[in-house]
């Protein structure tokens, strides 16, 4: 997502802010990527999951974001196929 203040406003980055480490100076210091994503940027590669890959559809608003599968499913634009759930 944009960065909509601080020292990365005016930089058009697609990047999660929680993923930049900002320095005593408030400059940006360090980046962190996980496995997936590191692995592609060593390749040259956009990853396949970024959100420079049309992966941000923007923020979710706060009615939205307690819904179930169930609820977001029915006022979805378009229909999954197939679910995959995670059971933990």
């Amino acid at each position: 997502m944009p960065f909509s203040e601080g020292p990365l406003a005016d930089v058009d980055l697609l990047i999660d802010p929680e993923g930049v480490s900002l320095g005593e100076t408030g400059q940006p210091e360090k980046l962190s990527f996980c496995k997936p994503c590191y692995s592609a940027i060593r390749l040259n590669k956009l990853p396949p999951l970024s959100l420079a890959n049309g992966n941000f559809f923007g923020p979710v608003s706060d009615a939205l974001k307690d819904l179930t599968m169930i609820e977001e499913s029915m006022i979805a634009c378009c229909r999954a196929k197939f679910w995959v759930a995670k059971l933990t």
